[in-house]
């Protein structure tokens, strides 16, 4: 329901405008046999001198065959009315709709038509004119436009600054029977009777540049997430494969340690013992060196059955492949020991038996060359170990980077 107050001052406005207008000079029902067509600037000045065509007139605005009219006092813009005066600008932000009032007030005769639309100036600036075309015979008022700003940037129009130009255009003899104009009954005659206008381009535009920020955000969260995800899981892997080189070594060491007392004590009758425990140490080391082998074939047929799971999941498998077991560690200790504790039992139950240095010596070399041997599986299976390290990696890194591509397309 309407506010009495303001109804009142519509009220007011229309009859002191109806009075304006009605003070206005009648123009006659037909034109002289001679001007037909469209009015250039000398018919457009002489209309306006004898019956106030277009006022007030102004000589700067007159063109060879039409007249651009001005911004006038009154605009809307996003949902409020205000006023322009002197030395005053309105802005039109990019994708908003200002209803903007004309200076000039039109009184069109009987036998003019009027045909109206924005600058060019302007259009290039992206403004865009909504509304009817023409302006009928009889028309008595000022005029209202809609207008668009359909730029990414705002546009600025001053105080009396050129907005549309309008031409005028003779019309067939006016007669009894054609149809009049009711100016004075006119729904819209002064400004605040005109709608508010909200531009529905920019609704839309503001959901879509949210619906970017939130997926922008959701996107980074889930960059960041994977990334930590990745971080720590290959700091997981490179502590497997450290602890596992660690093992490595041990077992190497152990295989040394072993060396060392039988070529210090062997005997011709003692190599039956000391082989043993050779055997004995050797198979120890074979199994953790051959280990890797076996992991990395178990990983293939892993990644084979995991093809349609994330990449976390075949990260968290990958590394599982990689844990030793404590059983496992535990168990090869015991091997050693007992290994260790039956060559130094046969050495002190055959304490009498005959040196053989070459025997020996023998036996330190096939040891050194086993170890060699070891110690270069043990660096192959590294080398191997960091292919896939690195390899996963870079398939993560890829999957980042599709994410992060798939966000600016967006």
């Amino acid at each position: 329901m309407n506010d009495p107050s303001h109804d009142e001052i519509i009220r007011k406005l229309r009859e002191s405008e109806l009075k304006r207008l009605a003070a206005l000079k009648e123009g006659p029902n037909n034109y002289d046999g001679n001007d037909p067509g469209v009015l250039l600037s000398d018919k457009i000045r002489h209309y306006s001198e004898q019956f106030e065509l277009i006022s007030p007139l102004d000589e700067d605005s007159l063109r060879p065959a039409g007249y651009d009219l001005r911004v006038g006092y009154n605009y809307s813009i996003l949902g409020e009315r205000k006023a322009l005066n002197e030395g005053m600008h309105l802005e039109i932000g990019p994708y908003q709709v200002a209803v903007i009032e004309t200076y000039e007030t039109l009184n069109l005769p009987k036998f003019l038509i009027g045909r109206w639309n924005v600058r060019v100036k302007h259009a290039y600036k992206g403004l865009l004119w909504v509304g009817g075309a023409q302006v009928d015979p009889g028309f008595r008022g000022r005029l209202c436009c809609p207008i668009y700003n359909l730029s990414t940037e705002p546009v600025r129009l001053g105080f009396k600054e050129t907005l549309a130009m309008i031409d005028f255009v003779t019309t067939t003899h006016f007669k009894v029977g054609c149809e009049l104009f009711p100016w004075q009954t006119r729904k819209m005659l002064v400004f605040p009777e005109y709608p508010l206008l909200n531009s529905g381009i920019e609704k839309q535009v503001d959901n879509f540049q949210k619906q970017i920020r939130d997926n922008s955000e959701g996107a980074n969260k889930q960059i960041a997430k994977i990334a930590g995800e990745t971080t720590q899981s290959f700091q997981d892997i490179q502590a497997r494969i450290d602890n596992f080189v660690v093992l490595m070594f041990t077992v190497v060491a152990v295989l040394f340690a072993g060396l060392g007392i039988v070529a210090t004590k062997s005997s011709e009758s003692s190599l039956v013992a000391a082989s043993f425990s050779l055997v004995t140490i050797a198979a120890i080391a074979l199994y953790f060196a051959l280990r890797p082998y076996y992991l990395i074939s178990k990983l293939a047929k892993g990644i084979r059955a995991q093809a349609g799971q994330s990449t976390t999941d075949s990260i968290g498998h990958f590394r599982s492949l990689l844990e030793v077991g404590w059983t496992e560690i535990v168990l090869a200790s015991l091997l050693v020991l007992i290994s260790l504790a039956f060559d130094g039992w046969s050495v002190y139950k055959v304490r009498g038996s005959v040196s053989t240095a070459e025997n020996a010596q023998m036996l330190v070399n096939q040891a050194i060359q086993g170890a060699n041997a070891q110690k270069l599986a043990s660096e192959q299976n590294i080398k191997d170990l960091r292919q896939q390290y690195d390899s996963k990696m870079d398939n993560l890194e890829r999957e980042i980077e599709n994410l992060r591509r798939t966000k600016r397309d967006k």
